[in-house]
């Protein structure tokens, strides 16, 4: 049998439910924006540079929040570093989402998604955020390459707080 000469990998992505994953249904505007990331709490999520970058970025706008959904090994620390920072009353931790649906709600209850990583695979919270009509916002450490574009959202360096927080400017 004979191989194609041009022969490229493709990327085939995990599949998502767009079926349960939807634009958020509509509702009154609050005149608020709010990020959420939703991940372990563990260090390659880099949810610490997430913090560090969204503190910088919103210190002084009280309009702003940031919700973290998530459990893990660096929670508590997460949460003491949030509580050093300017804008500490605008950064919730809701734990661990139980299920899909929780998850869902979770997303639609934000603006937009962010992702700060170090190292994904591919992402999947990623396209669940943008099947649920969610801009996002993530770090260039693999998966994510594959699946933010202009028209969805916006890659920055991984590892760089300013970057990160130029990004969530935008």
């Amino acid at each position: 049998s004979a191989v194609a000469a041009d022969v490229r990998p493709r990327v085939i992505p995990n599949v998502v439910d767009t079926a349960f994953y939807t634009p958020k249904p509509s509702g009154p505007q609050r005149g608020s924006f709010t990020f959420v990331t939703v991940s372990d709490l563990v260090p390659v999520k880099r949810v610490d540079l997430l913090i560090e970058a969204f503190n910088a970025a919103f210190a002084a706008d009280t309009t702003v929040s940031l919700v973290i959904g998530g459990d893990g090994p660096c929670r508590a620390a997460l949460e003491s570093q949030a509580r050093q920072q300017l804008a500490a009353a605008r950064i919730h931790f809701v734990g661990r989402l139980q299920g899909r649906e929780a998850v869902r709600d979770c997303l639609w209850q934000a603006d937009a998604f962010a992702l700060a990583s170090s190292y994904e695979t591919f992402g999947v919270v990623l396209v669940e955020a943008l099947a649920c009509g969610l801009p996002v916002v993530a770090t260039r450490c693999g998966g994510p390459a594959d699946i933010v574009t202009p028209e969805v959202g916006l890659l920055c360096a991984s590892e760089d707080s300013s970057a990160l927080r130029d990004a969530l400017t935008r």
